[in-house]
């Protein structure tokens, strides 16, 4: 991505207000250190140099040589990739320039104004790089002031994305809360994809939502001996907060609700099994409830956990035995999930 492009997407600067100039290969500097050095070929590289123009154009006006495809060719490419290793990231340069505009009021009732119409800097989201070419090219981005400034900034701009796509896979501990009995945890899986776009350009807090294919249920030991899984499509609603840890780490906390609808599932009692959302099963198919996490992201990649906690009964029958302490059974049955998961974003 070039320093315009990192600007405009990270720091959301409209388009109109920074101008890119590449400025391409400093062969001045390259030649300055060739010169300066000791290795083998520093004659012929100089020869090069000094002797082929940058492009080689021929009676049609198309370029069929130049001073790189040289250098290139030149003892099969040793030379330039000994270059490419040792010369040229020393001459990658990429500066910026950014211009305020300083409006003074006529009239003394007025308190000076100032607005800002362009911003540059070196503000980097985790996962980016921003260099110039590998051939040691120099390039600039700078902010010009247009007939219509930018709104008056209060603060510094984050340097997060505004959008990012993520998909996740993990696993997941689930059981149930009930009324009247107490469930063992069933182990399950996640995967699905999450959308965040942001939400403010001060404040690194994002809206989140997305679609998961979730696995969930419980086990019970003692009343029915059942086994039961849960299989949901799952829409998530929440809002992160991105918390940067340096360069390339970050920590995201994030709370919200989630919906739920079952796409299937069954119970198992010895060697009977039933549809868990069919009439024999007798759960709902719908599920809401509350969910928290935080992730942990380096670069493009993230390792997180998350809770949830159904909101609604889920069971429509309540199968209770017993009375007042003494009561046993299916009641107010809500589901409850640990999630441990990894993704990658883009």
């Amino acid at each position: 991505m070039t320093a315009k492009g990192i600007r405009v997407s990270y720091l959301f600067l409209p388009a109109a207000l920074v101008e890119h100039h590449a400025e391409g290969i400093a062969w001045g500097m390259l030649r300055e250190r060739i010169a300066a050095s000791d290795v083998s070929y520093r004659s012929e590289v100089l020869d090069i140099l000094d002797r082929t123009p940058v492009w080689i154009y021929d009676a049609e006006g198309k370029i069929v040589d130049g001073r790189k495809k040289r250098l290139m060719d030149l003892q099969g490419g040793e030379p330039y990739r000994h270059m490419l290793e040792h010369f040229f990231p020393d001459l990658r340069n990429s500066s910026n320039t950014a211009l305020y505009l300083c409006v003074e009021a006529k009239g003394p009732e007025k308190e000076p104004q100032r607005t800002v119409s362009g911003i540059s800097g070196n503000g980097e989201a985790p996962r980016l790089d921003a260099t110039g070419s590998a051939d040691g090219s120099v390039s600039h981005a700078t902010a010009l002031p247009t007939e219509s400034p930018m709104e008056r900034i209060s603060g510094p701009v984050h340097p997060f994305p505004k959008h990012v796509i993520g998909l996740h896979a993990g696993y997941c501990a689930s059981w149930i809360a009930s009324y009247g009995l107490s469930s063992s945890t069933r182990p399950g899986y996640e995967a699905g994809v999450t959308y965040r776009v942001g939400l403010s350009r001060r404040l690194p807090f994002y809206f989140r939502t997305g679609l998961i294919f979730i696995g969930k249920g419980y086990e019970i030991n003692g009343f029915d001996d059942s086994r039961t899984a849960m299989n949901y499509l799952q829409i998530p609603v929440g809002i992160d907060y991105a918390v940067s840890l340096g360069r390339r780490w970050a920590v995201v906390p994030g709370a919200g609700l989630y919906y739920a609808v079952g796409v299937g599932g069954k119970r198992e009692i010895g060697r009977e099994a039933v549809s868990v959302f069919g009439s024999q099963g007798g759960f709902s198919r719908h599920d809401m409830g509350f969910s928290c996490g935080v992730d942990l992201a380096f670069s493009r990649f993230s390792l997180g956990v998350a809770y949830e906690a159904g909101l609604i009964d889920i069971d429509k029958s309540d199968t209770v035995y017993g009375n007042d302490s003494r009561m046993i059974g299916y009641k107010n049955v809500r589901n409850r999930c640990f999630l441990i998961r990894m993704g990658v974003n883009f």
